[in-house]
């Protein structure tokens, strides 16, 4: 019984609701104005440079020496063992292009009174440009001073490493300053 009530309470609310709605139409659509723009987006990861200060000298007659791979930008052959005096860390992010393009599927859509209008639209987007180029890792600056300069420089250096093992010892900690 509850099947079939069902089905004569479906069947004459659909015939009620059909008889009652007013034709829909076909009504063509255009989208006006530039429909493509350019969207630039800073990039989400940063790109870090080191740039690294040393000192060295210029060592005197004979004792040209080679330096180890890490100081090869380094051109004087006759330098130092460079002592490194200042770290910054340089973070750029560069910025990416993107093409957004928003055009219509068909021509025509369909309105009928009394409901709200739908468009559907397809939306393309397009990466145009990422910066590919090289990030050097490291960048060493090196500055030449004297002799007595630079002897005063690993002085102060070793006396500096000195104390901040004296405070790892007292605190317990493995961890430098």
């Amino acid at each position: 019984m509850k099947p079939i009530l069902f089905v004569a309470i479906a069947f004459s609310t659909t015939s009620c609701f059909a008889q009652s709605q007013a034709p829909c139409f076909n009504v063509p659509v255009t989208l006006s104005g530039n429909t493509t723009k350019e969207v630039s987006v800073t990039a989400d990861a940063s790109n870090t440079t080191t740039t690294n200060t040393y000192v060295y000298y210029h060592r005197r007659k004979m004792h040209k020496r080679p330096l180890a791979s890490e100081y090869a930008s380094l051109t004087d052959p006759k330098a130092s063992t460079p002592i490194l005096l200042r770290t910054n860390k340089d973070m750029v992010s560069k910025p990416q292009t993107y093409k957004v393009t928003v055009s219509d599927p068909d021509g025509t859509t369909t309105a009928c009174p009394d409901s709200t209008l739908s468009l559907q639209a397809n939306i393309a987007v397009e990466q145009e440009s990422e910066y590919t180029g090289f990030y050097p890792a490291t960048k060493n600056d090196y500055k030449l001073v004297s002799h007595r300069v630079y002897r005063r420089t690993a002085r102060k250096m070793r006396k500096a490493e000195r104390q901040e093992n004296r405070v790892a010892d007292l605190t317990g900690t493995d961890c430098k300053m």
